[in-house]
């Protein structure tokens, strides 16, 4: 009898354990992003900074996050863009020269795509916009190309999500 006892206990234990913890990818209201970088997950939800802001009538959103194991270093990323009317739920295309978004530490090097960078691309679709003002929260997904420091050097960036909340 004591035996069942124990192994019904270190079953539900068990079971407690796997029901509680949570996947790499399902942070509930924890900010995170995470995409693909030529197929390999990079993933943050430690450093994770998103948010919006209006000056001088141009808004701008930030969105920056660092994988600390990505490959062998902690690589980082950011995604940054302007415009002239209210950032709302929507498709931005990285056109303009204010537009950018940059991966560092990947195979040791720097890739980016500025809205003028030949052979790059950055495409970022806000989904959801929660609250006002200085505690706007977003929510989307991006994908791109990104270029590398010589020409022909480029990372492909899928199955990118963010989310403030």
């Amino acid at each position: 009898m004591k035996r069942i006892s124990f192994l019904g206990l270190l079953l539900s234990t068990v079971m407690l354990f796997s029901y509680c913890k949570k996947s790499k990818n399902n942070d509930g209201d924890k900010p995170f992003i995470s995409m693909k970088i030529n197929g390999v997950d990079w993933y943050d939800n430690k450093n994770v900074v998103i948010g919006s802001s209006a000056a001088g009538g141009t808004y701008n959103v930030t969105i920056m996050g660092r994988d600390d194991d990505f490959g062998a270093e902690a690589s980082s990323f950011s995604a940054i863009f302007s415009r002239d009317a209210d950032i709302t739920t929507g498709t931005y295309n990285f056109t303009s020269s204010g537009d950018g978004a940059t991966v560092t530490k990947v195979n040791g090097k720097t890739y980016l795509m500025t809205g003028t960078t030949s052979g790059a691309s950055f495409t970022l679709t806000i989904t959801g916009v929660s609250g006002t003002g200085s505690v706007r929260k977003l929510r989307g997904t991006f994908s791109g190309v990104l270029r590398g420091p010589t020409a022909g050097d480029n990372i492909i960036i899928t199955n990118g999500q963010f989310s403030g909340y």
